[in-house]
């Protein structure tokens, strides 16, 4: 079964602001027990924001590249949104089979669209928890999830 990440990242990030408008940014995340729904929100927009400048500048590292303000807690949300949509729109108009760096022996699009699926609906998933939803990860991004770290992550830590 092929998956379609760039859908999935889509909806685990509609997800993900649904959940985490659900309840105060100040609420803890018991599966980051340092971190407040806040901290989830700013983390996952330095992550998307990280990753759309490292492919739209066409750099080869995360060196010297500048990490966004954490904005107020009110503007976390609108924030985030507005990465999202501009970076999907990168997305969408790159081939999956471009050459992209990544930290990993993957070096396409593929990868990093992939990657953000899995973010994200990780980070749904914490979300969820912080405001006392048990839930999960459709069984086949599951599976994939499993594949991707023992693929690659495994590689990348003993290559």
């Amino acid at each position: 079964m092929t998956l379609d990440f760039l859908s999935i990242f889509d909806s685990e990030h509609e997800a993900f602001i649904a959940s985490c408008e659900r309840v105060p940014v100040a609420a803890k995340v018991p599966s980051c027990p340092e971190w407040s729904v806040g901290d989830l929100l700013y983390h996952l927009y330095e992550v998307q924001y990280l990753w759309h400048r490292v492919s739209a500048e066409g750099r080869s590292s995360f060196e010297g590249l500048s990490m966004p303000t954490r904005p107020s807690d009110e503007q976390l949300v609108p924030v985030l949104r507005g990465e999202h949509v501009s970076y999907t729109a990168w997305l969408r108009a790159n081939d999956p089979s471009s050459e992209h760096w990544t930290w990993t022996g993957v070096r396409d699009f593929a990868w990093l669209v992939r990657r953000m699926a899995h973010e994200t609906a990780m980070h749904r998933v914490d979300a969820d928890q912080a405001r006392g939803q048990a839930t999960a990860v459709e069984s086949s991004l599951a599976s994939d999830g499993v594949d991707e770290f023992l693929t690659v992550f495994r590689n990348a830590a003993n290559g």
